[in-house]
């Protein structure tokens, strides 16, 4: 039978995302966590598994990829490790925006709330937007990680620790300036493969990623010029910044000293 382990809904203060996981068993298989891994729990054949779903916003076409992220481009992965994420609970939000604002919960719930996931380091290879310099190291969060010696999958996404077609990766993000990291704009337009002109579908021994739509370098090339006319005329809303000064911890990492 299996179990349902509850994990609360989060936002975090890059992208608004529902987390659930439910244990569907024992797998006797684990997938390797890659060249460089140094996660403080090591995933083991051994080792429960628990698949989850991650519901993030839609985005059908190239130009709505482009227009949701803050950063478009291709990056190398050095290095991940497992990193939870807790709920972002501050004074100065919406409340309807994060059902968190002004509670005040106990450390242990918060423990038991978090939601375990992947912290990758990865190198810039080329930027196409966001104008962060190639060779800067930045962090990018995914869900789906080892917490209390259980591993936790996204059903449908891969970790940029488990791409197995691919080295350079270009990476569709939104930028968090609470914890200084990125998140995807979501698992399905999030990564693809950019070893060549082609953005290939990223894949790894468990699953393939599967995107709405096709997108060549070119095509990601013209979606940023034509998103970058299109707010200059105006024509795309640009939502005001965070006024709390919680969420204003990390300066943007092209301006970043």
């Amino acid at each position: 039978m299996s179990r349902v382990r509850a994990m609360m809904p989060i936002r975090t203060a890059a992208t608004a995302i529902l987390i659930g996981f439910v244990v569907l068993g024992c797998q006797s298989t684990v997938l390797p966590d890659g060249t460089g891994n140094t996660a403080r729990e090591a995933e083991t054949p051994e080792m429960e598994t628990v698949y989850g779903f991650a519901d993030y916003p839609i985005y059908e076409t190239l130009g709505e990829a482009v227009r949701e992220a803050d950063f478009v481009g291709v990056v190398e992965h050095i290095s991940s490790r497992d990193e939870l994420l807790y709920p972002i609970i501050d004074d100065c939000a919406d409340p309807e925006v994060n059902p968190q604002v002004g509670q005040r919960i106990k450390q242990k719930e918060l423990d038991e709330a978090a939601n375990p996931g992947t912290l990758a380091t990865v190198r810039v290879v080329e930027s196409y937007k966001g104008d962060i310099e190639p060779g800067r190291l930045i962090e990018v969060w995914q869900p789906g990680g080892v917490k209390d010696g259980v591993l936790y999958l996204i059903e449908g996404s891969v970790r940029l620790t488990e791409v197995t077609n691919g080295k350079r990766i270009m990476l569709f993000a939104r930028y968090s300036s609470y914890s200084g990291q990125f998140g995807l704009i979501n698992q399905d337009v999030g990564l693809f493969v950019a070893d060549s002109d082609r953005l290939e579908p990223v894949r790894s021994e468990r699953t393939i990623v599967q995107s709405p739509f096709e997108a060549t370098l070119d095509l990601v090339t013209q979606a940023v010029a034509g998103d970058a006319a299109a707010r200059k005329a105006g024509k795309v809303p640009v939502e005001p910044p965070e006024k709390c000064p919680l969420l204003e911890r990390y300066p943007w990492p092209g301006q970043a000293g």
